[in-house]
């Protein structure tokens, strides 16, 4: 997909993104086990952006960057009422403190559009259409530096 958008007008200049994309979803019935079913799913972008308008109105440190993204899960179905799943997820690119700036839950820390994490979930249909579910994402990087400043704060306030 390639979009070439103008941020302020129709003259201005403009950013444009080029995305290539890949997805995967291979499924198995077992029919011995009362036809339960197991999915799995994979998806793989690779962006490129070329953010001229961004750039040179200040929103961005530099014209060029890319994202890179990677997902993949797998879901069990234990017949058509309970449901395990379980997912990693990772996204890397240009580092830019402008385009990525700080903010309490949108923003990045650093300007470096990198995370990572992981994602557990069950889920139960007492009827069709009707889903309750329980979800848990993990960020290791993120509890792992939360985890080093909690030491750090600890270690000045012991001496």
């Amino acid at each position: 997909m390639h979009v070439a958008a103008s941020p302020d007008t129709v003259l201005s200049p403009t950013d444009t993104y080029t995305d290539i994309a890949a997805d995967l979803q291979w499924e198995h019935v077992f029919p011995a086990l009362h036809n339960d079913l197991l999915t799995v799913h994979s998806t793989y972008i690779h962006e490129d952006s070329e953010l001229t308008a961004t750039y040179q109105a200040g929103g961005a440190n530099l014209p060029k960057h890319h994202l890179n993204t990677f997902r993949a899960d797998g879901v069990y179905h234990f017949g058509n009422k309970y449901a395990l799943t379980g997912g990693l997820f990772t996204t890397k690119g240009t580092a830019d403190p402008l385009l990525y700036g700080q903010a309490d839950v949108s923003g990045s820390a650093n300007g470096d559009p990198k995370t990572n994490g992981y994602i557990f979930n069950m889920s139960y249909w007492p009827v069709q259409n009707i889903q309750l579910a329980a979800q848990y994402t993990g960020y290791p990087e993120l509890q792992r530096r939360q985890e080093q400043l909690r030491w750090s704060r600890a270690e000045r306030e012991w001496k």
